[in-house]
């Protein structure tokens, strides 16, 4: 295949060059018609098409295997000894001034046409039955003899008859018959293998070679007729048939190389199930062909067409012959017929044969399905096993410790699928479903007994982190581990339930009133003594702690989803406030009411417009100049940035960021509100850096916001809906956010300096500081928390340790800013220690947008 797609363009080109010197041939006898002979150019229209036809046929049959390539060759063969006869006969022509007929050089033309014939019967083909093969060649004999008998009648013939009327029968009149009779025993052959071509849905490329021997026929044929025929032309548009025949030749041999594409064939074959490449002559032949045969050759015995006896002797001759052809074919016909109906009877009592053996075997299986279908009913009614037995032995089915079995094996089903419809496939802890509908049940006895119902929800600690750095396998480990201790806990009568996640439930029925509390607060006490000691998960030992929330009924609600949700808040409280433990209260529940209220009217600003209820302050951050540096005066300082910060517009909910904060990243609205926060301070920076102020504006973000993928993504079409500069933009990462798939933050970091985005590291050293993942990742600024700044000067001072992260960030080449400022001493200690970086009420509370650029303009200074 490589082979032909490296010359694939240099035979369209040689085919077409063949194709212009064959329309240019047939222009040439068309403007000489009858008129002077140019013998030169005859040659050459009959040598040159030959010669180039041979060569690209020649090329095209390296690209074959096995009998097509045969095929080719010789038909290469073939038209090279076509061309081969012109050149000898012009080298005759010149040697012995004139023209012989015959001559050494027929040899060669005639040689021409076996190889042709051979060629046509190397051709790959199916190989049929031998009555289909008789009467495919009676089918082309009868055409092929109505072909010679036209052929007689109106050439052969005159042309014997004008010979005899010179004389007698000579070698050239033999010798240009010899022609025209190869080209129809050709035709006769190419009739028969089209039938039985092996190739599928390529029945054109037959056409196009039946059409190239028409051509030579024609040519043939007109040629006989004017070397024996006074008064005809001897250039005749007729004779250009010769360089359309091989030209036809060539164009098969050039369609042959698209079967070597698979898609090809594939695209072909799908056209259509039904063969036709071969299929379409053989069915012409076989329905109309040989019909047609006779009247067409009866014609020209019709009055008016001629009297010479001989030529009506001849159609004579050949009709009848013809009339025994077709006699003989039909009697082929019916042979074939008989056995078709032979085979078919044959086909049809096997079919029969069949069909009655599978109902048979259908009719057994249903008949077995149904006594089945009848002993599994009485097995699903818990019928007694005796009376089971009974039916069976009557049914012929197996014996009754079968069927015990099939019972046994039936039970175990049921209480595997009620097993995993209610139970945890993890830990097997019973699961969400069962454990509510449990405390529906608690709660309806209770009611009537007069008792309580005590709610547990327990919530692991930081269990993402585990699930982050040590993978899912551990993690799911470390609930079957805190699974097994929580169990340890449960009293007798109570339940311990896995709702999902990291987190588990324990409902406490039948409690006495008065006790009831104290007894729940001791579960818990004992859950938490319980997974506070080390879990050994592999080689690694982890420390793992839990939140515990308490709901009570009927002091604190007689519905199962009231009880779960109010313990749920209490768990939330006591996680948020590091207790532990924590039982609901009533003002808890208003605390929770509030909660829910934040998130309804979160959800509705973030899904119609979020600036209706939030807008942004904006922090300057000062930096402090290298003359206050030296001499120690507090003076004016310079804004370089300002960090923008999220309020609230309502003034009736009162709601700080503190408090809205956790609940968007509770509720997963962070991410949403953290978008328009990142899009609404690029817009406004934008604005600024228009008016001439070269400020960089911070923007605070979540850890759940940098940890989606497409937090790149947003952060690129903030930038560019706004028109700012990425290199005004700097990002404030969390410490936390290292703690999880270090390398997908690595990425999102390298990609985000790559875009010029800057990235500050807030909140240094009040959370997970480790040097390791600043040698690793690149930031720009170290952000020192409030608290070692609030404490400069202080009863515990942090001097140290404030003097040791700027150490830190000067060896990483980033730059420090100190944040929450507010007294002039903890300036003076700033300066002292080298930081010229400054954020805090010292200089400036957050204010609106409108009020910064007065800032912008004149500077700060310290109050």
């Amino acid at each position: 295949m490589t082979l032909i797609q490296s010359k694939m363009p240099h035979l369209s080109v040689l085919l077409a060059a063949l194709i212009a010197l064959t329309v240019a041939a047939q222009f040439w006898t068309l403007i000489t018609f009858a008129g002077e002979r140019n013998e030169t150019l005859e040659d050459f229209f009959r040598v040159t098409p030959a010669l180039l036809a041979a060569l690209l046929i020649g090329l095209a049959a390296r690209a074959h295997v096995g009998r097509l390539r045969i095929s080719l060759i010789w038909l290469t063969a073939a038209l090279l000894c076509f061309a081969l006869g012109p050149l000898l006969n012009v080298g005759l022509r010149l040697t012995q001034q004139g023209e012989l007929f015959p001559s050494p050089a027929d040899v060669f033309s005639t040689l021409s046409m076996p190889l042709l014939v051979i060629s046509f019967m190397k051709v790959p083909h199916n190989r049929l039955p031998a009555l289909e093969r008789l009467r495919l060649g009676l089918d082309a004999s009868i055409i092929v003899l109505v072909i010679a008998s036209y052929g007689w009648f109106f050439v052969l013939a005159p042309a014997i008859l004008a010979h005899l009327a010179r004389g007698s029968l000579g070698a050239p009149l033999i010798v240009a018959m010899s022609y025209p009779v190869y080209d129809l025993l050709a035709l006769a052959i190419m009739l028969i293998v089209s039938a039985q071509w092996q190739r599928v849905n390529a029945g054109s490329e037959m056409l196009w070679m039946m059409a190239a021997m028409l051509c030579w026929l024609i040519a043939d044929g007109y040629f006989l007729a004017r070397c024996f025929i006074e008064g005809l032309p001897v250039h005749h548009p007729l004779e250009a048939g010769w360089g359309w025949g091989c030209a036809l030749f060539a164009v098969v041999a050039f369609r042959t190389l698209r079967w070597l594409d698979p898609a090809f064939r594939a695209a072909r074959a799908s056209r259509t199930a039904t063969p036709r490449f071969g299929r379409w002559p053989s069915d012409w032949l076989t329905r109309y062909g040989a019909y047609l045969a006779l009247p067409a050759a009866l014609l020209l015995l019709l009055p008016g067409l001629g009297t010479a006896p001989m030529r009506l002797l001849g159609v004579q001759l050949l009709a009848g012959l013809i009339v025994v052809l077709v006699i003989a074919r039909q009697i082929v016909l019916s042979l074939e017929l008989q056995q078709a109906n032979h085979e078919l009877q044959q086909f049809s009592a096997v079919l029969e044969s069949r069909v009655a053996e599978r109902t048979h075997e259908l009719e057994t299986v249903h008949a077995r399905e149904q006594r089945r279908t009848r002993v599994l009913e009485m097995i699903a009614l818990d019928a007694p096993l005796n009376e089971i037995q009974r039916q069976a032995a009557q049914l012929d089915l197996p014996s009754g410790e079968k069927l015990e079995q099939i019972a046994l094996e039936r039970h175990h089903l049921v209480e595997r699928l009620q097993r995993q419809a209610t139970c945890d496939a993890l830990t097997g802890l019973p699961n969400r479903t069962r454990c509510l509908h449990s405390l529906v049940d608690a709660l309806e006895d209770a009611e009537q007994s007069g008792r309580a119902v005590a709610v547990l929800y327990i919530d692991l600690d930081r269990f993402k982190d585990i699930n982050d750095t040590l993978g899912h396998p551990v993690g799911d480990a470390v609930l079957c581990q805190v699974a097994e201790r929580l169990e340890t806990c449960v009293p007798p009568g109570g339940l311990l339930a896995r709702l999902g996640g990291d987190e588990f439930m324990v409902v406490l029925p039948g409690l006495e009133r008065h006790s009831a509390a104290t007894t729940a607060e001791a579960v818990a006490h004992r859950i938490l003594s319980a997974t506070g000691p080390a879990i050994q998960v592999d080689e690694a030992e982890l420390f793992v702690s839990v939140s515990v929330g308490m709901s009570m009924a009927p002091d604190n609600g007689s519905d199962a989803v009231s009880l779960q949700r109010y313990a749920d808040a209490a768990m939330y409280q006591a996680k948020s406030q590091g207790l532990g433990y924590h039982a609901f209260t009533p003002e808890l529940n208003a605390r929770t009411l509030r909660r829910l209220d934040i998130e309804r009217l979160l959800r509705h600003a973030l899904e119609t417009d979020p600036g209706t209820l939030f807008h942004l302050h904006y922090q300057p951050i000062i930096e402090i100049g290298a003359d206050q540096m030296s001499t120690g005066q507090i003076g004016a300082g310079r804004v370089v940035a300002v960090e923008a910060l999220l309020r609230c517009s309502d003034a009736s909910h009162q709601l700080s960021p503190a408090e809205l904060i956790p609940i968007a990243e509770r509720s997963g609205m962070i991410v949403a509100l953290g978008r328009w926060v990142l899009t609404e301070a690029c817009r406004q920076n934008a604005i600024w850096q228009r008016a001439g102020f070269g400020v960089r504006v911070n923007v605070n973000v979540s850890t759940l916001q940098f940890e989606r993928p497409d937090f790149v993504e947003m952060v690129r079409q903030a930038l560019e809906s706004s028109g700012l500069n990425a290199t005004c933009l700097t990002l404030e990462l969390m410490e936390s956010v290292m703690v999880s798939r270090f390398d997908e933050i690595a990425s999102r970091i390298a990609q985000l300096r790559a875009m010029g985005v800057q990235l500050a590291l807030d909140d240094f050293g009040a959370g997970y500081s480790s040097l390791s993942y600043l040698g690793r990742l690149t930031f720009d600024t170290l952000k020192i928390d409030r608290s070692f700044t609030s404490a400069l000067g202080g009863e515990r001072d942090t001097l140290p340790l404030v003097a040791s992260v700027l150490s830190i960030a000067q060896v990483f080449g980033m730059n420090a800013v100190a944040e929450g400022v507010e007294t002039p001493a903890q300036l003076e200690s700033l300066r002292a220690l080298g930081c010229k970086t400054i954020q805090g009420y010292l200089f400036a509370h957050p204010v609106p947008a409108s009020e910064i650029e007065e800032m912008l303009r004149s500077g700060l200074k310290a109050r």
